[in-house]
């Protein structure tokens, strides 16, 4: 069985999963990077065995970065079966691979670069808004967005990292279950309220600095509705943005810009 100090080192190591990638095999090689270590204590004094493992994983792969180490985590519990049992597990290991890398992607996608990112940058922005004047451009409000931000947002993932790779280990392909319980939670729905609250907060602490006069509010609201209509009909951010400029070229020819 792999100590808690191995378990560690391969999670540090998934860092470098995208590495080196390839156009025919993706992340084939970082996966064998990530794996290499691991294999070796699992296939310790069996040359042959670790030599076989290697070739293994030196197939197609390619998931998000976050979310590998569950499927490493289930490889290696795999593996473990190999080598003390020496069942022939090959076919099991490439389909866990490829039938979890899919969906595990989808909601590293949409949760972490879709709506995670998102919400952190707009907290971000909110903070600045309220502690600094947004009119100094200082350098410290430059290093609060910028380690704020990235402080933020790499918590959650690394977290995931070393506590899915551990869990994963343990519980093989039943890890499942527990992705299915966080899905439980509804947290995307909950992010998107927060994110929806951040960004009102931003608009009103806008207005508010801004002292806007009653005419210029409405400009602003104008502008709102269009882009809010165009939205609701599915239109493409290139029809969004000439809509906008025509709102604008329409308010200037009215003399009301």
């Amino acid at each position: 069985m792999l100590t808690k100090r191995t378990l560690i080192r391969t999670a540090i190591k998934s860092f470098f999963i995208q590495a080196l990638w390839n156009f025919e095999k993706m992340q084939n090689i970082g996966m064998m990077f990530v794996l290499m270590h691991p294999l070796s204590k699992i296939y310790r004094g069996d040359a042959q065995g670790y030599h076989n493992a290697l070739k293994r994983h030196l197939d197609f792969f390619n998931i998000h970065p976050y979310m590998a180490n569950i499927v490493i985590g289930v490889v290696l519990g795999l593996e473990e079966r190999v080598s003390l049992n020496n069942e022939d597990l090959e076919a099991e290991i490439n389909t866990v691979k490829s039938t979890m890398a899919g969906p595990l992607s989808a909601i590293g996608d949409s949760f972490f670069w879709g709506l995670w990112r998102p919400v952190v940058t707009l907290l971000v922005c909110l903070a600045y808004f309220l502690f600094f004047n947004v009119n100094d451009y200082s350098l410290a409000g430059t290093l609060f967005i910028v380690f704020g931000f990235l402080v933020i947002y790499n918590i959650p993932h690394i977290i995931l990292r070393f506590k899915a790779l551990r869990v994963a280990y343990r519980q093989g392909t039943s890890v499942i279950v527990y992705i299915k319980k966080w899905q439980d939670f509804k947290i995307e729905a909950k992010l998107k309220l927060l994110g929806f609250l951040l960004l009102l907060g931003i608009f009103v602490i806008f207005l508010i600095r801004a002292r806007l006069t009653l005419l210029e509010f409405g400009k602003l609201l104008a502008i709102f509705l269009v882009v809010e209509i165009l939205k609701h009909k599915k239109a493409s951010t290139v029809k969004i943005i000439i809509s906008v400029l025509c709102v604008f070229i329409l308010l200037a020819y009215l003399k009301v810009v």
